[in-house]
């Protein structure tokens, strides 16, 4: 099978914010300090694929996704698409390069105008891109593109307020799709709904895939919905890549330690293996200063002195060439699954089963 061609290559993307005067004013000394939020990472989205972001809060998930979509102004590193480094376009370079991405953000309430109405809502690309068409032709196009995402046209005059939050997204979806673009940013586009509107939602995109060939950058929480729409993901943790490989390598054997606690961490109705869940514990370290070597380290049970000053790259595991782990105990923690792993915490410390001839660290 032959393997599509990058649409997206993300390479050593860094986006740093620096404090502003009044959070630094009891640092003074320190003043050109920054939250370094994405910070070195490298990644490919292929064209009609769909590439799960997964990871906790503040790991710099949402920031990447608007880096590509050139939301945010990268602090280094490079952004191709198509080949063309887009990492710093400006005015009408940037305004014509907009058609090939669009963005599909998390809260469908604030990232929709109560002012417009559903066709000005959902032509507002296609207004921004060609400005001169009639009203007519934008009710027009409006009415042809709400079906495809299981509206009906008779809503083209009604305000967001009239819809619910499912219709919301549905119309957010629409916005974004109206320009045809070659890549979708979904910025936890399920996160605000229920069970069923998720689902169909999601199912919604899953069509659209298969019938126009987009490719999707999914930014989620929801590990289900990876499962379910992406083909691969990649692990991120404090702006720096974990993990990165197939859906099925990355979620049903994952190898680097943080995968494995943000899996393990999933509730599970089996009471039995509540018991033996892997417990990560520990402070989450600052994005102003982060320790050197891997950022893990500090939670991590499987630490060694060489994981606290030497930071790892991604390497690829002895499974699958294509399925890249940034940690020095690949070898060791490679084939501990999260439902077998028991964290013992005592006076002695924390404690980890590893397999047979393998070192477990004690903090």
């Amino acid at each position: 099978m032959s393997v599509a061609p990058p649409l997206v290559q993300v390479q050593d993307v860094q986006k740093y914010f620096p404090l502003t005067r009044s959070l630094t004013d009891t640092i003074r000394r320190h003043a050109k300090l920054a939250i370094r939020a994405v910070d070195g990472v490298s990644l490919e989205v292929r064209s009609g694929e769909t590439l799960g972001l997964i990871g906790e809060s503040g790991s710099g998930k949402t920031t990447l996704g608007w880096l590509v979509a050139r939301l945010h102004e990268p602090t280094g590193g490079r952004i191709l698409f198509d080949g063309q480094d887009v990492a710093h376009l400006q005015g009408k370079a940037l305004r014509a390069w907009r058609r090939n991405i669009q963005v599909v953000f998390q809260d469908p309430v604030g990232s929709l105008d109560p002012r417009m109405r559903v066709w000005e809502i959902v032509t507002e690309p296609i207004h921004a891109q060609e400005p001169g068409l009639r009203k007519a032709e934008l009710r027009r196009r409006a009415a042809e593109l709400l079906p495809t995402v299981g509206l009906v046209p008779d809503c083209l005059d009604q305000y967001p307020h009239e819809f619910s939050g499912g219709g919301r997204q549905r119309l957010s979806l629409a916005r974004a799709l109206s320009l045809r673009p070659k890549l979708v940013v979904l910025d936890e586009p399920t996160s605000a709904l229920d069970v069923a509107v998720q689902a169909q939602i999601l199912n919604r995109l899953v069509a659209l895939q298969s019938e126009f060939g987009f490719a999707y950058l999914l930014i989620t929480h929801n590990v289900s919905a990876v499962k379910y729409v992406a083909d691969r993901v990649a692990v991120l943790y404090l702006g720096k890549l974990a993990e990165v490989g197939t859906v099925r390598e990355v979620l049903e054997r994952p190898t680097h330690p943080y995968t494995k606690a943000l899996l393990a961490a999933l509730p599970v109705p089996d009471v039995r293996r509540r018991r033996a869940r892997f417990r990560i514990s520990g402070e989450i370290p600052t994005l102003i200063r982060p320790p050197p070597g891997c950022r893990f380290a500090t939670r991590c049970p499987f630490v060694i002195d060489r994981c606290r000053v030497e930071e790892p790259l991604l390497r690829p595991t002895p499974r699958d060439p294509g399925h890249l782990v940034a940690c020095h105990r690949l070898e060791e923690v490679i084939d501990i699954a999260p439902e077998t792993l028991l964290v013992m915490e005592g006076s002695a410390g924390m404690r980890t089963a590893l397999p047979s001839g393998a070192v477990a660290a004690t903090t």
